[in-house]
């Protein structure tokens, strides 16, 4: 049976009871702890360690970025026909 009551938006948002529990640290980890636990039991702690030791995919890309010479930056921009 549909619902009449649903509001559909072009955006995203949280209840103001979830918000308020996202905006407390110890009710967020909580619900992150049960996330990571129920969807991704089999790399929950290699994403706990990496997030401990700010290592990871987005800190590498970070790293990478940073440290990337502008000189080869722009000839692979020419090489790949970008920019």
């Amino acid at each position: 049976m549909p619902r009449n009551d649903i509001v559909w938006s072009d955006y995203g948002h949280f209840s103001p009871e979830v918000f308020l529990l996202l905006h407390e640290p110890l009710s967020r980890a909580l619900i992150k702890n049960g996330l990571l636990d129920a969807y991704f039991p089999l790399t929950k702690g290699s994403y706990l360690q990496s997030k401990q030791t700010g290592q990871g995919y987005v800190a590498d890309l970070q790293q990478y970025i940073l440290n990337e010479p502008e000189a080869q930056s722009f000839d692979r921009l020419r090489m790949t026909g970008s920019g």
